[in-house]
């Protein structure tokens, strides 16, 4: 079998996995399948080979190795504010479409709540914000809206724009 390397990212990951595992309990069997895939395959990270449950359990906790250097997102995209996740106060309602977010909000939104669309570079919250008329006159429900305009949702220093709230699939918001 191929010995495979962790990066920051894997790591990243393993940890949002661990995040997800704990809330839903019910699929601890399947989170045990994909765990063995890395634990029998001879993984490492940062020198440190993953033998076993142990050790897995203290890399996902962030005990296994300390980083040497935080992950620094974006502050500033093309002279624009780059908002951070410390910027965050709850909702959207400080902010208007175009505003420029770190890979953090992206993140958060497929953890909140299943997307109703997703992909590497967009993602839609799976709550709808309004229902709004289109241009049939028919009544269809929006979404809180995020397009990477660089990176996709695996770079840490990708960068999102805040679409507003669009009908699913867009990301152009309603304009009534």
């Amino acid at each position: 079998m191929n010995k495979g390397v962790f990066d920051e990212t894997d790591v990243l990951m393993l940890r949002k996995l661990e995040a997800v595992r704990q809330h839903f309990q019910q699929f601890d069997y399947e989170f045990r399948g994909l765990e063995a895939c890395f634990i029998g395959n001879g993984y490492s990270y940062d020198g440190y080979t993953i033998d076993n449950r142990n050790d897995f359990e203290h890399l996902i906790k962030g005990d296994f190795v300390e980083y040497k250097k935080p992950i620094e997102y974006p502050t500033e995209f093309e002279s624009k504010k780059v908002y951070q996740m410390s910027d965050w106060k709850g909702g959207f309602e400080q902010f208007k479409p175009g505003d420029l977010f770190t890979v953090e909000f992206a993140e958060w939104f497929l953890d909140c709540v299943p997307p109703v669309c997703f992909s590497r570079t967009f993602v839609q919250c799976g709550e709808p914000y309004s229902h709004q008329p289109d241009k049939n006159g028919n009544f269809r429900p929006t979404y809180t809206t995020l397009l990477a305009v660089k990176g996709t949702i695996n770079d840490t220093d990708s960068i999102w724009k805040f679409c507003g709230h669009c009908f699913k699939g867009e990301h152009v918001e309603f304009r009534g």
